[in-house]
């Protein structure tokens, strides 16, 4: 188009009124908008994935929020922090058992494993490791091993029931309760989210070097988000499961706040200070309240250094006379 303008030699400021010129300008233009809009679509199709993420995340953490206000939740589920948390607890006490039950071989259950990771957990009473042990003594882990792994899970489920029923019969109130549950659920989501944005940000970083072989981006970034979306809802099962039950012995140690002593008289700051403190302040306050002395001058109104001729006239220097 340059050339043919050049050749035909119309001036700069001619307007281009042919129809082929039109339509080239047309096309092009077209084939511009077109590719602006297939990026825009794409970069939507990115953050559409992490959206759905948001959505599931949050729904859930406003469900606590509800529960914790006291209103009814907006969505369908547990409608209390207890169901909630013991949930949470039962899915891994479902996972750990299923975990130390499938991956020895032959078939056997791990019992040592499991009751390791319980204590973990929370502390297993005796009664509770006698009846495990009973399972392994009576040899019924190697006959009717599926059997076995549903009641070691029933077993480990009232335990834990046990133990949240005397968690709330320890705290003076229920809203302390509340307080550690909604607490502990709100930190969990709060935290693992964070970490989640963050390892999606990296994964959106490199995904595009998938392309290289021959796969889809956009079909990567997919799966690998659902993978990381998957690991979210397993680490916050885990963090609440195995930091309830510590938060509540922290919580159930906590000595009485300073305001609920007895004997106890609060002051503020004093406003004098003692000038016979010693060092410290008491030393700059002293300082501060002797004046500066002003430094000798001369009969023209400068500054009499120390190695000059004392102004009396003695000829001496000034360090000398009147300057010690």
């Amino acid at each position: 188009m340059k050339s043919l303008m050049n050749t035909l030699k119309f001036p700069e400021d001619m307007p281009i009124e042919n129809k082929l010129v039109s339509r080239a300008l047309e096309q092009a233009q077209k084939k511009v908008e077109g590719h602006n809009f297939d990026i825009r679509k794409h970069l939507l199709e990115y953050d559409d994935v992490l959206n759905k993420h948001r959505e599931a995340i949050y729904r859930k953490r406003r469900r606590v929020l509800e529960i914790a206000a006291g209103q009814l939740p907006s969505s369908e589920g547990p409608t209390t922090l207890r169901d909630i948390v013991l949930d949470m607890i039962e899915n891994e006490i479902e996972a750990v058992v299923s975990l130390h039950t499938t991956t020895v071989e032959g078939g056997d259950i791990n019992l040592k494993e499991i009751v390791e990771t319980m204590n973990s957990m929370f502390p297993l009473a005796p009664e509770t490791r006698a009846t495990l042990d009973g399972f392994e003594k009576s040899g019924l882990l190697k006959r009717d091993a599926a059997q076995v792994r549903t009641d070691i899970i029933e077993v480990l489920l009232e335990e834990s029931r046990k133990h949240y029923g005397a968690l709330e019969k320890s705290l003076p109130d229920t809203r302390m309760m509340q307080a550690l549950e909604a607490g502990v659920l709100l930190r969990a989501f709060d935290m693992l989210w964070v970490e989640h944005l963050v390892s999606i940000d990296h994964l959106r970083t490199g995904i595009g070097l998938r392309g290289y072989g021959q796969r889809d981006p956009l079909v990567e970034y997919k799966k690998e988000a659902f993978r990381l979306f998957n690991q979210l809802q397993d680490a916050l099962t885990k963090e609440v499961a195995y930091s309830f039950f510590k938060a509540a012995i922290a919580t159930s140690t906590l000595g009485p706040s300073i305001f609920e002593r007895k004997n106890v008289t609060l002051s503020g700051a004093a406003k004098t200070m003692n000038e016979s403190a010693g060092s410290g302040f008491g030393g700059v306050v002293s300082q501060m309240a002797n004046p500066v002395v002003p430094k000798e001058r001369n009969e023209s109104g400068e500054k009499v250094g120390r190695n000059d001729a004392c102004p009396c006239g003695s000829g001496k220097k000034f360090k000398r006379c009147h300057g010690t």
